[in-house]
């Protein structure tokens, strides 16, 4: 059986980053002041080196990529929105909403995966840019890699279309859903409202409008005994769905969050998920404000044997 965590993870360390009017069409985290590029850029590589450091010493395999120093890329710390990697030595790349954001399919990323792990396979999705048929990785997609199944929330950057060809491509039972904030407007990824562990599921009710999608969303994390928190849309804004549990220290399950995140958590909440998991998290504040995106979204999980 395929396992649902790792230890290995690829991050990018950002060059550029800043506010992205185009992605901020369908993000609502996203917001933007008259703060200049050069502090916000500074603040985000600070922060991002801060993540890292408390990831290698809790035992992560962090594989940190600098990407090219002239890059104007305003999000490619959020890699795991273009590629997903799976047991099968398979290899995934995806059609992207935003143009800007198509070009941070970097080959050098993806060499330096295929320099340290074994590809048997690379699926490429983006072809379907051209219909404007998006699904952006791991942020549309919440992958229970145990049970082949994929949850998916419906909106501009996730169509149905492309999500039946990755669930044919896998084999994966598609679970998709509609998922609003409180103002009705579709939620942009569902890695910011969900999260799947081993033994727990965070997950925002209130979020899913239609009772029948709700009902057979948590009848199925029922069936497959996870411990369900429920998490309100307030906790949602402040990234309590974008967290992600990986492996540490001998194998240790570790809950990777932001220091926002933590702190909309309710203790008892906390309590829950300590049962399974040792809980870190680090101070992301300006990635989470002009980027909308989380510490979920900074981490792509490396599921390939290493080379020999």
């Amino acid at each position: 059986m395929q396992k649902q965590t790792t230890n290995h993870i690829l991050m990018v360390r950002p060059s550029y980053f800043g506010f992205n009017h185009e992605t901020a069409a369908n993000n609502t985290f996203q917001n933007n002041d008259n703060a200049s590029h050069e502090q916000i850029r500074q603040s985000a590589r600070n922060e991002y080196d801060s993540l890292v450091a408390l990831l290698k010493k809790n035992g992560i395999n962090i594989i940190s990529y600098s990407e090219n120093p002239n890059s104007q890329l305003t999000d490619s710390i959020f890699p795991n929105n273009w590629f997903s990697t799976h047991y099968e030595g398979h290899l995934v790349t995806y059609p992207m909403f935003s143009e800007v954001r198509r070009e941070e399919r970097d080959s050098g990323v993806l060499d330096l995966i295929e320099s340290m792990f074994i590809i048997n396979k690379h699926t490429r999705l983006e072809r379907y840019e051209k219909e404007m048929y998006f699904l952006e990785g791991t942020g549309s997609m919440i992958l229970d890699r145990e049970n082949k199944r994929a949850y998916a929330c419906r909106s501009k950057r996730t169509h149905e279309v492309t999500l039946d060809k990755f669930c044919e491509e896998f084999n994966y039972e598609k679970i998709l859903f509609d998922a609003v904030d409180e103002s009705g407007y579709p939620i942009y990824h569902t890695n910011v409202m969900m999260s799947l562990g081993e033994n727990i599921a965070v997950i925002c009710d209130e979020s899913i409008s239609d009772e029948v999608q709700k009902e057979r969303v948590f009848e199925i994390l029922k069936s497959d005994e996870k411990h369900l928190i429920d998490i309100t849309l307030d906790q949602v804004k402040s990234f309590a769905g974008n967290i992600l549990e990986v492996k540490g220290m001998n194998n240790q399950s570790m809950m990777v969050m932001s220091d926002k995140a933590y702190e909309a958590f309710l203790p008892q909440q906390i309590k829950i998920i300590e049962q399974f998991c040792s809980v870190i998290h680090s101070p992301i504040p300006t990635i989470e404000k002009y980027g909308g995106g989380g510490v979920r979204c900074m981490m792509a999980e490396i599921f390939l044997k290493e080379s020999p």
